[in-house]
C-alpha cells in the first residue's frame, strides 16, 4: 500500500478507535448517566429540578428555575461531583438523580408459560420470540462515596431502572397433533403474532422482567390451536434501543 495513503487511513481509523474507546470508557463509569433534566434527591436536602452535564470524569448539577414564561438553567451555581479515579473533596454525601421517560427496547421472550388448555396440561415453549416493548420507565442514579484503602473519598454511580409498557412482534411456536384440537399431517413451526405487556427492572441498557401476552397464529390451523388467543405469562430480557 502507498504510504501517502496508508497514514491518513491509519490516523483515521486510530481516531474512529479513540473515539469508541472514550465512549465505552464513560459508559462504564456513569453506567448511562447522559446530560439532561433530572430531579434531585439530596440525602441532606430539598429536592429540586436540575440539568446534569455528564463527563467521563465529573458530574456537574445546574439548578432550573423557573421564570415568569419558562425554565431556565441557572449557570451561575452548580454542584460537581467529580468521579473515580478522581478524588472527592472530603467525606461526600450519598446524592440521587431521578429521570423519567419513554423507553423502547428490543425485547426477548426467553420461556413462555402456557397454562393447561383442552387436556393438555400445562407447557414451557422456549422457541424465539422477539417484540419491540415501548414503555414508561424512571431512572435512579445513586451517586454513592466508596473509601479506599489509603481513607481517600471516590464518587461511584450505581443505576436501577423501573418500567412498564407493551409489547408486539412475531415469535414461534411448534405445531403438531398435540396442540391441535384436531391432528394435522405435519410437526412444523409456527409463526405467531405476541402481543402484552411487561414489567421490568433494568441496570444499564439490559432490562429484565415479566411479561403477559396473548398469540395469534398466522396460518390456516389457527382456529385449530389450542392456544390461539390465550394468555401466557413469560420471562424477558430488553435491550434499550434510545
Amino acid at each position: 500500500m502507498d504510504r501517502t495513503h496508508a497514514s491518513p487511513l491509519l490516523t483515521a481509523l486510530l481516531a474512529v478507535g479513540l473515539c469508541a474507546s472514550c465512549g465505552m470508557l464513560k459508559e462504564g463509569v456513569t453506567h448511562g448517566l447522559v446530560d439532561g433534566h433530572y430531579r434531585s434527591l439530596p440525602a441532606d436536602g430539598k429536592a429540586q429540578r436540575v440539568y446534569l452535564d455528564v463527563e467521563a470524569d465529573s458530574i456537574t448539577a445546574y439548578p432550573v428555575v423557573r421564570t415568569e414564561h419558562r425554565r431556565v438553567i441557572d449557570t451561575t451555581t452548580f454542584t460537581m461531583h467529580p468521579l473515580a479515579p478522581a478524588k472527592a473533596p472530603g467525606p461526600c454525601t450519598t446524592h440521587t438523580y431521578v429521570k423519567h421517560g419513554l423507553d423502547l427496547d428490543l425485547m426477548y421472550v426467553l420461556m413462555k408459560y402456557r397454562p393447561a388448555a383442552a387436556g393438555v396440561p400445562p407447557q414451557v415453549n422456549t422457541d424465539i420470540n422477539g417484540a419491540l416493548y415501548l414503555g414508561y420507565k424512571t431512572d435512579r442514579y445513586r451517586l454513592a462515596c466508596a473509601r479506599d484503602a489509603l481513607g481517600r473519598h471516590h464518587r461511584t454511580v450505581r443505576n436501577l431502572g423501573f418500567d412498564v409498557g407493551g409489547f408486539f412482534g412475531l415469535g414461534a411456536t411448534p405445531m403438531n397433533a398435540t396442540v391441535t384440537q384436531d391432528p394435522i399431517a405435519i410437526d412444523y413451526t409456527g409463526v405467531v403474532l405476541s402481543a402484552g405487556v411487561g414489567a421490568f427492572t433494568s441496570v444499564g441498557r439490559f432490562g429484565f422482567g415479566l411479561t403477559v401476552g396473548w398469540d395469534h397464529l398466522l396460518d390456516e390451523y389457527g382456529a385449530r390451536w389450542i392456544y390461539q388467543d390465550r394468555p401466557w405469562m413469560g420471562l424477558a430480557i430488553g435491550v434499550n434501543l434510545d
